[in-house]
């Protein structure tokens, strides 16, 4: 019983998903930034969680995505 519990709790470890990066995604180019779900004001800063927003309709479809010079994600 106590290996089977072991083998589960091994097993849920493995399957975890990786963490969430907090802040400004980091880039080398461009096209490694996009702007799915926002935010939409130039020199706003992408992160993670704005791509991970699951929006029907991109709400600012005008807004650029750049790497900036501090190899970050923002919005042109």
């Amino acid at each position: 019983m106590l290996v089977l519990l072991g083998l589960v709790a091994a097993c849920h470890d493995t399957n975890a998903p990786p963490p969430v990066q907090e802040g400004p995604l980091a880039c080398k180019t461009d096209d490694e930034c996009n702007v799915a779900c926002g935010p939409c004001t130039s020199g706003d800063p992408i992160k993670a969680t704005d791509r991970s927003l699951g929006c029907a309709v991109n709400p600012c479809p005008s807004a650029v995505a750049i790497c900036g010079a501090d190899h970050r994600c923002r919005v042109k």
